[in-house]
C-alpha cells in the first residue's frame, strides 16, 4: 500500500514539474496556430479580390440550393488562427492548410500567376467554384499543387486554354472545370474554356475518379473519348455540351456512380445487355439532348441505386415495359430510389408505365405518344415530396383522378 502511495506521489510531482508543452501534441505552443506565412498568403489572396453580393454567379449558386456568402469576411489579420477561418481546413498535427473551400463566396477579381494562393503548397483540396474570376485564365501555377487530390474550378468565368501543367498533379482524384464560359454582350462574343491538351492531361492523371468537363471545348474530339479508357478508376464522368458525336463508347458502362453525356450528338442505340453488377451503385444517368434511338432496354429499370434518369430530347421509341426476366430478377421496388425522371420529347408510346409512381420528386413524360388513363388510385405517401409532374402533349384520356 505504501509503495503505491509513493508511486502516485512521484507521478504527481513529475506532472507538476514537467513543461506544459508535454501535454500538447505540437512541438511548441505557437504551432497550435496556423503557420504565419500561410496566414499572410491567405490575407494577401483575400485582399486581391473584391466581394460582389449581387453577382449573377452568386444568384446561380443560390438557384442550386447553396447559400452564397463572403467566407473571407471572417479572415482577420490580428491574432487570429487561420485554421478557424471559414472555408479553411488544416492538418490537425502540422497545422498546415490542406483544404480551401471558397465556393459560393461572392468573390470577384482575377487570379494572376503571382497570386499568393499558389504558395499554399500543402493543399490537398481546392474549391473555388461559383465565383467571378473573369477575365482570368486558369494559371499554369495551379500545376504547383503537387499534393492536390481535389480541384474544383467550375462556374468561375475562366476562359482560354486549360494549361498543360494540370497534368503535373499526380495525386489528383477529382477534377471539375465545368461551366466556364463568358458571354460579352457589348462585343457580342462568346468566350469559352478550351482543352487542346486533353489527351496528354488524361494520360497523366491516371488516378482520376471524378471528371467534370461540361461545356469545355475539347478540341481533340476524334481521339479524346478513346483516351479516357486510360482512367480505370473513373467513377463519375460528365461531358455535357462538349460536342462529341458518334456511337456511345462501350467503356462508359464501367463507370460506377455518375454518367452524364447530355447535349452532345451521340447516335445509335443503348446496348441490349450490360453487366448490371458494375452499375449497382449508379446514382445518376443523363443522356438527354442527343440523337439516340431504339427501345430503352429493360436493364435500365433494374438499377437499385439510381436517383436521376434523364433521357429526354432523343429519338427513343416503343413502350416502357420491363421484361418478365428482369421483373423476376429485380422487382419494381428497386426503382424506389428514383427521385427525378425526364423522358420528354421522345417517341415513347403505349400505356404509362406503373413504375413511374415510384419516382419521388420530379416526373416529366411530356411530348410523347402515351395513351390510356391515369390510375384511379395511388399510394399518396410515396408522392408526398413530388414537386413536378408533367404529362402534357400525349394522348391520354379519361378523368383526372382526385
Amino acid at each position: 500500500m505504501g509503495y503505491l502511495l509513493r508511486l502516485s506521489l512521484c507521478l504527481l510531482c513529475l506532472s507538476l514539474h514537467s513543461p506544459l508543452t508535454t501535454s500538447s501534441p505540437y512541438p511548441n505552443s505557437s504551432a497550435q496556430l496556423c503557420h504565419e506565412d500561410e496566414r499572410f498568403a491567405m490575407l494577401e489572396f483575400k485582399n486581391s479580390l473584391a466581394i460582389n453580393v449581387s453577382s449573377s454567379i452568386s444568384q446561380a449558386c443560390a438557384r442550386r440550393g447553396q447559400v452564397p456568402y463572403a467566407k473571407t469576411a471572417s479572415w482577420k489579420a490580428a491574432g487570429s488562427d487561420c485554421c478557424q477561418w471559414d472555408g479553411v481546413t488544416c492538418n490537425p498535427l502540422t497545422r498546415h492548410i490542406i483544404g480551401l473551400d471558397l465556393s459560393c463566396s461572392e468573390l470577384q477579381g482575377t487570379i494572376p500567376a503571382n497570386s499568393t494562393l499558389f504558395t499554399l503548397r500543402h493543399l490537398r483540396s481546392l474549391n473555388l467554384a461559383f465565383n467571378d474570376f473573369y477575365p482570368s485564365r486558369i494559371s499554369p501555377e495551379f500545376g504547383r499543387f503537387s499534393r492536390l487530390k481535389r480541384l474544383n474550378l467550375s462556374t468561375c468565368f475562366f476562359t482560354g486554354k486549360v494549361p498543360l501543367t494540370i497534368a503535373q498533379l499526380p495525386q489528383l482524384a477529382s477534377l471539375d472545370l465545368s461551366d466556364n464560359y463568358y458571354i460579352d454582350l457589348k462585343l457580342n462574343e462568346f468566350r469559352e474554356l478550351e482543352m487542346p491538351d486533353f489527351n496528354v492531361i488524361v494520360r497523366n492523371l491516371t488516378g482520376l475518379r471524378e471528371l467534370y468537363l461540361d461545356l469545355v471545348n475539347v478540341t481533340s474530339k476524334a481521339t479524346a473519348l478513346s483516351s479516357l479508357t486510360n482512367l480505370s478508376s473513373l467513377m463519375a464522368l460528365s461531358l455535357s455540351g462538349c460536342g462529341f458525336s458518334g456511337p456511345l463508347p462501350v467503356w462508359i458502362w464501367n463507370i460506377t456512380r455518375e454518367i452524364c453525356l447530355s447535349n452532345n450528338q451521340f447516335t445509335g442505340k443503348l446496348p441490349s445487355m450490360v453487366d448490371i453488377s458494375k452499375l449497382s451503385q449508379l446514382t445518376s444517368f443523363d443522356l438527354s439532348g442527343n440523337s439516340l434511338e431504339g427501345k430503352v432496354p429493360s436493364w435500365l429499370f433494374s438499377l437499385p441505386s439510381l436517383k436521376v434518369l434523364f433521357l429526354d430530347f432523343n429519338q427513343f421509341s416503343g413502350q416502357l415495359t420491363i421484361s418478365e426476366d428482369v421483373a423476376r430478377a429485380s422487382p419494381l421496388t428497386n426503382l424506389s430510389s428514383l427521385m427525378s425522371l425526364s423522358l420528354s420529347r421522345c417517341k415513347f408510346s403505349g400505356p404509362l408505365p406503373v413504375w413511374i409512381l415510384n419516382v419521388t420528386q420530379e416526373i416529366d413524360l411530356s411530348d410523347n405518344q402515351f395513351t390510356g388513363k391515369l390510375p384511379s388510385m395511388v399510394d399518396i405517401s410515396k408522392l408526398s415530396q413530388l414537386t413536378s409532374f408533367d404529362l402534357s402533349f400525349n394522348s391520354l384520356d379519361g378523368e383526372v383522378p382526385s
